[in-house]
């Protein structure tokens, strides 16, 4: 699929399927909306997912505790890297609950793309 399209397309497509993965549990996030300390606590015991947050600078910085990749749709051997997109689609779709604004999510490193966790950053619009 990634030969076939742009790469606009293709990311829009890649971040909605992540998008829709995050709907299914997207309870937790509305559970703590305006609660981003709750939220954190939560994904953290569910996951061990750990959350520095700077609320000066409206930023978070998340690290996985994951070893091989979380999600059931990759195969490390023949998913293209360009699949992390999906994650920054889940984690936009959550944290815009959470905090109620826009967010604009980065990854720093992947699993996928040779790095020993994910390492993201969200940055909280005003």
């Amino acid at each position: 699929m990634e030969e076939e399209l742009s790469n606009d397309e293709y990311q829009k497509i890649v971040r909605r399927l992540g998008t829709k993965c995050a709907q299914t549990i997207e309870n937790i996030a509305i559970e703590n909306k305006g609660n981003p300390e709750g939220y954190f606590n939560k994904v953290n015991s569910m996951w061990g997912e750990v959350f520095q947050y700077n609320a000066e600078n409206q930023i978070v910085h998340l690290n996985t505790h994951a070893k091989e990749y979380p999600c059931p749709n990759v195969s490390m051997d023949l998913t293209p890297k360009s699949y992390c997109d999906c994650s920054l689609g889940w984690q936009k779709h959550m944290f815009e609950i959470v905090f109620g604004k826009p967010v604009e999510v980065r990854y720093i490193e992947t699993i996928l793309r040779g790095g020993k966790t994910c390492k993201f950053e969200i940055k909280i619009k005003s």
